[in-house]
């Protein structure tokens, strides 16, 4: 969301060819993370649990909500999930020529 973006042209082409073009964050762009499991019961008749990716589904909105909320100050409303630093800046930019 912050570097990597599938780009496609007007008519359908894929722009986003190569890893030089996708750009995927590095392990030294990350974090720390610290891991715990939680585990529960399965409950119901047959036991099922549920399983995938269901904690990253908004994750990308929450990015956004804070990347805004940072810059309250400007008073920025972001209509897209490809952030990366200079779509940032130029978005700051944007906001400080309008408040003039």
């Amino acid at each position: 969301m912050l570097l990597e973006r599938f780009a496609y042209a007007d008519d359908g082409q894929p722009l986003t060819t190569t890893l030089m073009d996708y750009l995927p964050p590095l392990a030294t762009d990350l974090p720390r993370i610290e891991i715990e499991h939680l585990e529960r019961e399965a409950h119901g008749e047959h036991e099922y649990r549920g399983v995938g990716e269901g904690g990253a589904i908004g994750a990308p909105a929450a990015l956004v909500a804070a990347i805004e909320n940072a810059l309250a100050a400007y008073d920025l409303q972001i209509g897209d999930q490809y952030l990366p630093p200079w779509r940032l800046r130029e978005l700051v930019e944007q906001a400080k020529g309008s408040a003039r």
